[in-house]
């Protein structure tokens, strides 16, 4: 009742603050009591304040290590407590996994706009792009923490918006009698989840394309492992990489796919994750929601260009340039033997 009468901006502090606050003295009694080896003696439960106030003085009296032993009390077992309870009153609350989703959401946002803007990079030349991919690749103190961070927020954000699919279809079994979308839902918003798992099924196909390098999906591509895809210091050339990738139309249709159900997740995406922070109002919606439009329009235009260069025939001396240089190298070593 005390929420429902708070402004929106306060909403998520409030319900931080109800999560971490609210039983949670109540329940550190059962804590207590059911945690395995620690010997919980009549002694040891009569300092806990709510439990008996009169026998805690008469205690604190007979025993010098009173102050020992509750600070250590508190700071292994308390600490631990509350954080586990805060952490499961987040994800058990629709809220919580609201905040969640919007959170991870937002973080893998900033990914994607960083991603296409290193990736264009593209049309500055071989030089800079494989200095870019160089230096990523070769900080692996920096690159494997990212990853890991990302595939983190990855999960969490599928697996709360799952969740909250299926709450809500929970909360009403039968569909609506009328067969028009609810009031103020576009089509993007009711693709949501399946372009949601589209787009995973696109980073898949993604990661063994250029990451794994798996030639069974390059769609007679080459090996990317050859040294016709390294630079003379034996690093991989991502850009005869991506050209030779994308001289292939199939794989350009399946990224065309793939960035046309990102850039429409995100063109709803975005302005519900402002929504589900509480920045949203009468005044600050119409600029969102056409933000966010604008937004997944640039990644669309930013990430496609590249594909639709190299099929106009971008990059293709280059790699024809190497090819014609392997193809000599071998011919020479053939040769000598």
């Amino acid at each position: 009742m005390v929420m429902a009468t708070l402004p929106r901006k306060s909403l998520f502090v409030t319900t931080t603050y109800w999560v971490i606050s609210r039983n949670s003295m109540a329940k550190l009694t059962s804590l207590v009591n059911t945690t395995r080896g620690v010997n919980v003696t009549s002694k040891l439960r009569s300092f806990i304040p709510f439990i008996n106030s009169k026998e805690k003085k008469q205690w604190e009296l007979t025993n010098s290590n009173f102050h020992h032993n509750i600070a250590a009390f508190r700071c292994v077992g308390l600490q631990k407590f509350e954080t586990m309870n805060v952490l499961k009153r987040i994800w058990r609350s629709t809220l919580g996994k609201k905040y969640i989703m919007a959170l991870s959401g937002l973080a893998l946002v900033v990914f994607v706009i960083g991603h296409m803007v290193g990736n264009l990079q593209f049309f500055l030349g071989p030089e800079p792009l494989n200095r870019y991919a160089h230096f990523l690749q070769s900080n692996v103190e920096l690159l494997w923490p990212v990853r890991i961070v990302l595939l983190s927020l990855a999960v969490l954000h599928v697996v709360s918006a799952i969740s909250l699919w299926r709450e809500n279809r929970a909360a009403r079994p039968v569909d609506y009698e009328h067969e028009h979308p609810p009031y103020g839902a576009d089509w993007a918003s009711r693709m949501m989840l399946v372009g949601g798992l589209s787009v995973g099924c696109f980073l898949v196909y993604h990661l063994l394309h250029y990451t794994l390098k798996v030639e069974a999906i390059n769609f007679s591509a080459g090996n990317f492992r050859t040294d016709v895809f390294k630079d003379s210091a034996g690093h991989p050339d991502v850009y005869a990489m991506m050209v030779a990738g994308f001289s292939q139309p199939l794989a350009c249709l399946f990224y065309f796919a793939g960035v046309g159900f990102l850039c429409i997740h995100l063109s709803h995406g975005i302005a519900a994750m402002f929504q589900s922070l509480g920045f949203v109002n009468q005044v600050y919606r119409p600029i969102i929601e056409k933000g966010a439009k604008i937004v997944a329009v640039a990644l669309c235009v930013g990430y496609l260009a590249i594909p639709s260069a190299v099929l106009l025939g971008c990059g293709r001396e280059y790699l024809a340039k190497k090819q014609g240089q392997q193809s000599t190298s071998i011919a020479l070593k053939e040769n000598r033997k």
